[in-house]
């Protein structure tokens, strides 16, 4: 146990606790999204006949294929009730509080 301790805290005097977290979130946004992202097949959503009396069965064979390719990650926007596109920041994020217009 007392071994564990040196190597974790030989560890912490290199990287501390915050760059060992962004380094994680790093290699998350980097590498796990994207792995799950292309380990997921496409999705078909596919319409199905509900009964209505008095009425023909609609065409059963449309579906809706949706295949997720490429992540792409930017910075959060927001498009405001004329179209202008502005930043959004952590405090604007509530509904109430991204200003006139938005």
């Amino acid at each position: 146990p007392e071994d564990a301790w040196t190597v974790i805290s030989a560890y912490f005097e290199e990287k501390d606790l915050v760059r060992q977290q962004v380094d994680s979130l790093d290699e998350f946004v980097v590498n796990t999204m994207q792995d799950a992202v292309d380990e997921t097949q496409e999705i078909v959503l596919r319409r199905e006949n509900q009964y209505i009396p008095g009425q023909e069965a609609l065409d059963e064979s449309k579906s809706i294929e949706i295949k997720f390719g490429q992540l792409r990650l930017s910075k959060p926007q927001i498009t405001a009730d004329n179209g202008e596109i502005k930043a959004l920041f952590p405090n604007q994020a509530s509904r109430g509080s991204r200003g006139p217009g938005f």
